[in-house]
């Protein structure tokens, strides 16, 4: 693209310059025709002559003035156009590097998504992980909860039990105790 817009300037400049150089030579032509057709025609050859040369090199001197002013524009263009292809170049650098800078910076962003995608999922899991423990903690409680009240119902029927058994056991030592033994009412 750089080549393509140097070529276009240049053929441009050179199609310029060839412009400038052929009008003048036209114009130049143009005057010495001009004078050559009015020195034909006049009495005083040689003063006409040496007039029509001091009037040819005065055109020639305007022509090398305008030729002069042509090159130096063309120079002066031309070094426009360096500059614009040196800040051209240098915008092309700066833009390729902007790229580079933001292909870089997508890469990071995507990084940084996937990094907290994982984080996400993995603290949903942990939620999820921490949901289920306390909720079987709360269900492991109310089990323990329960049992005790069911051991505690045992131990307070044991001990009932207990407490009746020792007193049916006097009962029966004191019933025991009151009864005649068998042989003693027999007289044995």
């Amino acid at each position: 693209m750089l080549t393509d817009l140097q070529n276009l300037f240049s053929q441009q400049q050179l199609i310029a310059a060839v412009a400038v150089i052929a009008l003048i030579t036209g114009w130049v032509i143009a005057r010495i025709s001009a004078r050559m057709k009015r020195s034909t025609g006049s009495g005083d050859s040689s003063v006409e002559l040496h007039r029509h040369i001091r009037a040819l090199e005065a055109d020639l001197r305007v022509a090398q003035k305008n030729a002069n002013e042509a090159t130096e524009k063309l120079t002066t263009e031309h070094q426009d156009l360096e500059e614009a292809k040196k800040s051209l170049f240098e915008t092309q650098s700066w833009l390729k590097e902007k790229e580079e800078q933001i292909v870089q910076v997508k890469d990071d962003l995507q990084f940084e998504c996937s990094k907290t995608k994982d984080l996400r999922r993995e603290l949903a899991d942990r939620a999820e992980t921490s949901i289920r423990a306390e909720a079987q903690l709360k269900q492991a409680e109310t089990e323990l909860s329960v049992a005790q009240v069911g051991s505690e119902a045992v131990i307070d029927e044991v001990n009932r039990l207990e407490a009746e058994r020792k007193e049916l056991t006097g009962k029966l030592r004191a019933l025991q105790d009151n009864m005649l033994d068998p042989d003693e009412l027999l007289g044995h």
